[in-house]
């Protein structure tokens, strides 16, 4: 039974006076069967029908209202026609997928992907990735295992034979670092000793910033290569200048601003200022120069034949 049914004879009830027990009494019937009634659970048989009517005072028509019954089974009957018709439209659409173009000499499938074939040449694009062969034997295969390539001689080269040029990045820039760190420690090293013999009181107590160029000169080198301003240690190169002024020249008397200082302590602090806008001026530049090069691809196979491309 539709909920409107069951609407009508809550209504009609209500209408009436009749509680569910006190209808279900006069009929013969339970309460249970009443409530079923009024919540669309159940519907009442032909009889049941008729004593209802009886007692309302009403004919079977009135009782159920049929005009409108009438019209739910009509709305309900499109509604439903509507969704068959949508149904069939979606898997004529489905269908139409997997149909065959015949386009001149080359032939294209719409069935899991799309596949096109001309002669010998074909292209398939599907989940698994884009395969492509050509007449002359070659094929290329990208899917998310890596990258295959087949040349027309039979030779095979899967994504461990593909090496970016990052390898040849590392191996120059590890035999730089190989030799000048080496020679900053010890140039550091004895550039400290003879300074301090020879200006001796003087010499021992500043020049050990020397000793920064340590982290200073791989962290450079590290930058050059990476095309980072912020690889560079800057913090420590303020920190090496900053103290040799104030160690080194301690009784240097000057004017700034109008003003007379003597040494360098203060306010030479303010180089310290400059660190974090180091970073704010370099940081969005480093960021550009990242997604710059994301967007390039270099591919050596077997350091012989090169594939360069761009990704846009």
């Amino acid at each position: 039974m539709n909920i409107e049914t069951a609407n009508r004879l809550y209504e009609l009830r209500k209408k009436n006076g009749y509680s569910q027990e006190e209808l279900a009494a006069k009929l013969g019937l339970s309460r249970q069967a009443v409530s079923k009634w009024e919540r669309a659970e159940a519907s009442p048989d032909t009889d049941n029908l008729v004593e209802l009517a009886k007692l309302y005072g009403i004919s079977l028509d009135e009782l159920l209202d049929l005009d409108k019954s009438a019209s739910y089974v009509k709305d309900n009957k499109e509604e439903q026609i509507n969704k068959e018709e949508k149904n069939e439209k979606i898997k004529y659409e489905e269908d139409e997928l997997n149909i065959n173009i015949n386009a001149g000499d080359a032939k294209v499938k719409f069935k899991g992907g799309i596949h096109i074939e001309d002669g010998d040449d074909v292209v398939h694009i599907g989940k698994k990735g884009i395969h492509v062969t050509s007449e002359d034997g070659e094929s290329v295969h990208i899917g998310l295992d890596g990258i295959k390539v087949t040349t027309n001689d039979g030779k095979t080269y899967n994504k461990n034979d593909f090496v970016c040029n990052s390898n040849h990045y590392h191996s120059l820039k590890n035999t730089i670092e190989s030799i000048f760190v080496p020679l900053t420690v010890f140039g550091s090293i004895i550039a400290y000793l003879l300074l301090g013999f020879i200006l001796g009181g003087t010499g021992w107590a500043s020049y050990w910033v020397l000793f920064l160029l340590i982290p200073l000169v791989p962290s450079l080198i590290d930058a050059i290569f990476r095309k980072q301003f912020c690889s560079f240690a800057y913090p420590v190169l303020v920190v090496g200048v900053y103290c040799f002024l104030g160690l080194r020249f301690p009784g240097v008397s000057y004017n700034l601003f109008g003003k007379t200082f003597n040494g360098f302590w203060h306010p030479w602090w303010f180089l310290f200022l400059t660190i974090p806008v180091y970073y704010v001026i370099f940081g969005p530049i480093d960021e550009a120069i990242r997604n710059h090069r994301k967007n390039k691809v270099n591919i050596h196979i077997n350091n012989d034949d090169v594939i360069e491309g761009e990704v846009k």
